[in-house]
């Protein structure tokens, strides 16, 4: 009916969203939002979109994402309807032709990236003094959620020595991320190959089953084709095998992904996988701060959270609290190679370490940066991992 209403005024170049608006409460909708990529063609050709969506909750829900997954660049938006009426129908229907043209002519701009002017931030600003900061999604561990949330457009940088477990609990939280909020990853993870592998981890911590025959019963094969049809809706694989990607070919098929999928989170697992050309005239210092402002703003611009896997450089182990044992030191973000802007960058660093004097000990998931505050603080919570399964269940909290 809003389509028809706005044609009665004249505007023929107008198209309804099918089946409506996705309810606020929705965690899970970014199939609704498949008839983009059916279109593709038609909606590459458009210059600018105007969005007249309903004056309710759903209809802000609808506007933010079809301005996410278009490019807010090319939107405008009606700036309001009249009072007591939600759409162009009502607004038709209560005002007549006139009345819904003038809305359909008096719209805004979305803020220009880079560009921020007070009085279009106003409300914004507002919700700020009267709400506060809000958090970001919880992870899906107790603990964890006193210290770390996830939030859209954020970056974290996430270190560990090797075979510590960090894109083990990576995998865990994303899958956690797909279950309790619907959201829908790119992954860029070659040493997690071939990719079929990398797909039974995760069936497995969606299941909590282990894929394979063991000590522990393993999932059936009709839990296995459920795992999968879950794993298909929140889980794309960026590059093949034998491919090293740059981090512009990454990050264009992830922008193609918010588009298509409307993907949530990306993940570049490990850092030295991708194909690094450095330009000549860039130290490896300017090099990293560069690619990571890249990626901070290509993580701000879309409304994607960001996971940059990066492996510290060799560290000197030292001796146990006995002095009989060494064991290797608790890395950060600074003892990765090449720059301090994998700490300073970073609007998160999580550290994943295990005491590797302990047999059978608990992983250690240290929070040593989170940026503003309400999202998390600094901290340690232990887990322990379930070999089985790869899932990871909390079992302390210690403060650092």
């Amino acid at each position: 009916m809003d389509k028809l209403a706005l044609e009665e005024a004249g505007f023929m170049n107008c198209v309804s969203v099918p089946d409506g608006a996705p309810s606020p409460e929705a965690k899970d909708y970014a199939s609704k939002f498949d008839f983009l990529e059916n279109c593709k063609t038609e909606l590459g050709k458009v210059k600018t979109f105007v969005l007249a969506v309903d004056n309710d909750a759903a209809g802000q829900v609808l506007e933010e994402e079809l301005a996410r997954r278009l490019g807010k660049e090319k939107c405008m938006r009606v700036m309001s309807w009249p009072e007591g009426c939600k759409d162009a129908n009502d607004t038709l229907m209560k005002h007549g032709v006139e009345k819904l043209q003038e809305c359909l002519f008096y719209t805004a701009e979305f803020p220009i990236e880079g560009v921020i002017e007070v009085n279009k931030i106003h409300d914004r600003v507002v919700n700020l003094y009267r709400n506060g900061i809000s958090r970001g999604v919880h992870p899906g561990w107790e603990y964890m959620a006193a210290h770390y949330t996830v939030k859209e457009g954020y970056m974290t940088i996430v270190t560990g020595i090797p075979q510590h477990g960090k894109s083990e609990w990576l995998d865990a939280l994303l899958v956690n991320l797909a279950k309790n909020h619907g959201w829908t990853f790119a992954f860029y993870s070659p040493e997690s190959h071939p990719v079929e592998q990398h797909i039974s981890r995760l069936c497995e911590k969606y299941l909590d089953k282990p894929f394979r025959e063991g000590a522990t019963a393993r999932m059936s094969e009709a839990d296995c084709d459920r795992a999968l049809a879950w794993a298909d809706q929140h889980f794309v694989f960026l590059g093949m095998e034998e491919d090293a990607l740059s981090l512009d070919d990454i990050l264009d098929k992830a922008k193609q992904l918010v588009f298509r999928k409307g993907i949530k989170g990306l993940v570049l697992d490990p850092w030295n996988e991708l194909d690094h050309h450095r330009p000549t005239n860039l130290t490896e210092t300017e090099y990293i701060s560069k690619c990571l402002t890249r990626i901070r703003y290509f993580a701000r611009s879309h409304g994607v959270h960001v996971w940059v896997v990066a492996h510290p450089t060799k560290l000197m182990k030292v001796e146990d609290e006995s002095g009989k044992k060494k064991k290797q030191p608790v890395p950060t973000p600074y003892d990765i190679s090449g720059s301090a802007h994998w700490f300073n960058k970073a609007d998160n660093c999580i550290c994943v370490w295990r005491d590797i004097t302990i047999q059978g000990g608990p992983t250690h998931v240290y929070i040593q940066k989170i940026k503003p505050k309400p999202i998390g603080k600094l901290g340690r919570v232990l887990m322990d991992y379930d070999l089985a399964t790869g899932r990871y269940r909390e079992c302390r909290l210690q403060e650092i």
